[in-house]
């Protein structure tokens, strides 16, 4: 089963990879949705690369929030059990959304943007296995949290849209 899965899913990453375009990254979502969580787990990092590099390349905001979705869908169905993962993801999110030049502010994308990133930084935190959010939360690595949260606050503070304000 895992090699038949694999085989299905590797050219779906490759057109995502080659074309990161709404149909594509809707039929990648489709194939998460279905494929059992244990080869999700299996091919998490394969699963991710695609969607990261994607997320740096494409600026069509539609397909940013369709990418961020499969992210949601894949964290949803699977744990983070890698520091490393948990670090790029929230960054590749942080970067979505604000700027990180000089003063933090938010980007002026659409809502559903938002609100992707949101869903998809509450499904990262608390997908992420618990050895992994200590060693994020030690005193030597909190400073990787306190980019999401600062920008989590702001949205709160600044958004017009309710659930962005009241997102738990």
């Amino acid at each position: 089963m895992s090699s038949s899965s694999f085989e299905l899913l590797k050219p779906i990453c490759e057109n995502v990879m080659l074309s990161a375009n709404k149909n594509n990254v809707e039929h990648l979502n489709k194939f998460l949705s279905e494929v059992p969580d244990t080869i999700l787990q299996q091919y998490q990092n394969a699963i991710i690369f695609p969607i990261e590099f994607q997320l740096h390349q494409v600026s069509n905001t539609e397909v940013q929030q369709k990418l961020i979705e499969c992210l949601i869908t894949l964290f949803k169905r699977t744990y983070i059990t890698s520091l490393e993962i948990f670090i790029h993801i929230s960054r590749v999110l942080y970067e979505r959304i604000s700027s990180g030049k000089g003063e933090v502010v938010l980007k002026k994308v659409p809502e559903e943007l938002k609100l992707s990133v949101v869903e998809c930084i509450i499904a990262l935190i608390t997908r992420t296995e618990h050895s992994v959010l200590y060693e994020i939360y030690s005193r030597e690595r909190y400073h990787l949290m306190s980019p999401l949260i600062f920008i989590c606050t702001l949205l709160a503070k600044e958004e017009k849209l309710v659930k962005l304000r009241f997102k738990r």
